[in-house]
């Protein structure tokens, strides 16, 4: 049910919907990934990720993303940002860093690309995602 709720939302946006199946693709039968939705009225995505040889917890919350329907726009949060990355490319724009166990906060703009308008970046999302991911295993 509550990733009907997250998938709801989407309706009237086929591109941000596009972007969430390809997240789901990308993700799906990864070992020791798992993507669940919370049980609110407005649903946020989280990708946790198994590390059994981590010291402390064997698993964490490593991305969230919520559907902003007033900014067209997902509220993502990462656990780490890769080294180079330029805000305002990819679709991602604002980041900053939050007082929250996910430190970076941003706006992801599926169909927004700057000179690429339009274009999906989903694929920068999921290199950012990749690389949070890296940063804890």
């Amino acid at each position: 049910m509550p990733q009907e709720v997250f998938m709801q939302r989407l309706l009237h946006n086929q591109v941000a919907k596009g972007a969430v199946d390809q997240l789901l693709a990308h993700y799906a039968g990864k070992a020791g990934i798992t993507i669940h939705f919370t049980e609110t009225d407005t649903g946020t995505l989280l990708i946790r990720v198994a590390n059994p040889g981590a010291s402390g917890r064997a698993s964490r919350n490593l991305f969230s993303m919520t559907w902003r329907p007033r900014h067209d726009a997902f509220r993502c949060r990462l656990y780490a940002l890769q080294p180079g990355f330029v805000d305002g490319t990819g679709g991602v724009r604002g980041m900053r860093v939050v007082n929250d166990p996910l430190k970076h906060e941003c706006l992801f703009d599926p169909g927004q690309g700057g000179a690429d308008r339009g274009k999906d970046n989903t694929d920068h999302l999921l290199k950012l995602i990749d690389h949070a991911i890296g940063s804890w295993k």
